[in-house]
C-alpha cells in the first residue's frame, strides 16, 4: 500500500510540473463542444500520433489488407519536433494508426522522451516484440504511461492473428501483469482490445477467461469495421445489431460472473442527427506528418505538420470548412462512421 501511494504522489507531482496551460486547454477545449466552432479558440488536447506504418503480422479485418497506404516510420528528430510543438497545450500522446510500434527501433526513446517531458501517453500494442527491457522502462514507477491496449482478438494461433507462437504472446502478457503487481503500480492499465466478428463471435468468453487468468485490468470489446462491400460479407465482417446486442448481455453477465471489466459499446443503426466532437478535440498525424481528423478518414489531410504549423492547420480554411461540412450532415465518409456502416463509403452511400 505504500509503494502504491508512493508512485500515485510520484505521478501527480510530475503531471503538476507541466504548468496549468494544457488543463486550460482542456477546459477551453471541453467548453466549446457545447458550441463547436468551426475555428476553434483551443488546440487538441489529445495528439494520435503514428511513429510507424508497418506490421509484423497480417490481420484479415486490418485496414491495411483493404487498401493501399504507404508504410514508413517517423525520423526520431520530426517525433522530437512534434513533442516541442504540441507539450505546451496538448495533455498527452496516444499512439495510434495502423503499425506495431516496437518494430521501429526508436520507439522505446520516444517513450523516454515523454517520460522526460513529464507527457503522459498510451498504446496498443500486439505483444509479439515485447522483451525485457521493454517491459522494464514501460513498468517503472512513476511513469507516465497511462494505458497499454493489447490486441487480442482469438485464443486460437492463426485462426486470425498469424501469430507464431501464441502462448509466447500470453507469457509476455502475463509477464507485464506480474512485474505490474509486483510493483504495486495502478498504471498502466492493461487492457485486452477485441475486434468483435462473425468468425470470433464465439470465442469472446474463452477472452474473458484468459483475461481473468493473467490479470488484465479491462477488456474494451470494439465491433469490427468493415472497410468494403467485399470485407463486409466475409467472416471478418461485423454481425447484425441483433447479434451484438444477444452477445452484449451474455458478455457482460459473463464478465461481472468473473470479476473482468468490459466495455462493449454498439454502433447506431439508425440515422442521428448527432455530430462526431473529434474534429475539435483532437488530432491524428501519420507518419510522414500529414495532419488528419482522425486515423481513419486518410484521404482528408488537412496539413502537414512539417510544413506549416499545427495552430495555423487547426485554425485554417481547411479545418474549419471540414468542420462546418460535418455540421452540416454533409461528409458521407463522417456519417457512414458515425452509424457503423464504414463500408458504404465504397459505394459513396
Amino acid at each position: 500500500m505504500v509503494k502504491m501511494l508512493r508512485d500515485v504522489i510520484i505521478r501527480t507531482l510530475r503531471l503538476a510540473r507541466r504548468g496549468t496551460k494544457p488543463y486550460i486547454n482542456y477546459l477551453l477545449s471541453f467548453h466549446e463542444l457545447g458550441s463547436l466552432p468551426t475555428k476553434p479558440k483551443s488546440m487538441p488536447s489529445v495528439i494520435y500520433l503514428e511513429p510507424i506504418r508497418a506490421c509484423n503480422l497480417r490481420c484479415p479485418m486490418c485496414l491495411r489488407q483493404w487498401r493501399r497506404m504507404k508504410d514508413g516510420l517517423m525520423k526520431l528528430e520530426d517525433f522530437a519536433y512534434i513533442v516541442n510543438t504540441i507539450h505546451e497545450y496538448a495533455l498527452g500522446i496516444s499512439f495510434a494508426g495502423w503499425g506495431e510500434w516496437f518494430l521501429h527501433k526508436d520507439f522505446p526513446s520516444m517513450l523516454k522522451m515523454l517520460d522526460e517531458r513529464n507527457m503522459p501517453c498510451d498504446f496498443i500494442t500486439n505483444a509479439t516484440l515485447l522483451n525485457v527491457s521493454a517491459l522494464d522502462f514501460i513498468l517503472k514507477p512513476g511513469n507516465l504511461i497511462v494505458k497499454i491496449g493489447i490486441s487480442m482478438d482469438s485464443p486460437t494461433t492463426g485462426s486470425i492473428r498469424n501469430y507464431l507462437d501464441l502462448n509466447k504472446v500470453i507469457e509476455n502478457i502475463k509477464h507485464l501483469s506480474i512485474i505490474k503487481r509486483s510493483r504495486h503500480l495502478i498504471l498502466p492499465l492493461i487492457r485486452f482490445r477485441v475486434t468483435l466478428m462473425k468468425i470470433n463471435a464465439g470465442e469472446i468468453t474463452d477472452i474473458i477467461r484468459i483475461a481473468k487468468s493473467i490479470g488484465i485490468d479491462r477488456i474494451d470489446i470494439i465491433p469490427v469495421m468493415a472497410w468494403n462491400s467485399k470485407h463486409y460479407n466475409s467472416p471478418y465482417g461485423p454481425l447484425s445489431l441483433q447479434d451484438l446486442t444477444k452477445i452484449q448481455r451474455q458478455v457482460l453477465k459473463m464478465s461481472q460472473n468473473v470479476g473482468v471489466g468490459v466495455r462493449f459499446p454498439l454502433p447506431s443503426s439508425t440515422k442521428s442527427n448527432s455530430v462526431c466532437t473529434v474534429p475539435w478535440r483532437s488530432i491524428f498525424i501519420s507518419w510522414n506528418g500529414d495532419v488528419h481528423p482522425c486515423c481513419f478518414y486518410l484521404d482528408k489531410a488537412l496539413g502537414n505538420i512539417f510544413e506549416e504549423s499545427l495552430q495555423r492547420i487547426w485554425r485554417g480554411k481547411k479545418y474549419s470548412d471540414f468542420r462546418l461540412e460535418l455540421l452540416k450532415g454533409e461528409d458521407k465518409f463522417c456519417n457512414n462512421c458515425m452509424k457503423g456502416e464504414f463500408h458504404r463509403n465504397e459505394i459513396g452511400v
